[in-house]
């Protein structure tokens, strides 16, 4: 599932979070290659921003503990905009392990 699906990872993130009710309202990816253990992998780093209402954006969260790839959440900021109420917005950083 891992080995060179840098692209489906990042289109399964995005339809995960419109299934949750979260709009995402830009995403952007940077890629590096490590050395492991004399492994090669990319490490793909998503960061969205994104509009949400609190229980949407829990779900989504909560969704990514089965979420089928390695990935790690970097951070999560979430603030109130009175435009924009009752939602929030929110930036999430993830670190995604490619074979």
């Amino acid at each position: 599932r891992l080995n060179g699906q840098d692209m489906v990872i990042i289109n399964d993130l995005q339809s995960e979070a419109y299934f949750y009710g979260v709009f995402l309202k830009s995403m952007r990816t940077s890629e590096k290659t490590l050395r492991l253990s004399g492994m090669r992998l990319n490490e793909v780093s998503p960061v969205m921003e994104m509009e949400s209402d609190y229980d949407a954006l829990k779900s989504f969260i909560a969704s990514l503990d089965t979420f089928p790839a390695v990935l790690d959440i970097e951070s999560l900021a979430t603030k109130r905009n009175e435009k924009i109420l009752p939602k929030v917005e929110s930036r999430l950083h993830l670190k995604v392990m490619v074979l």
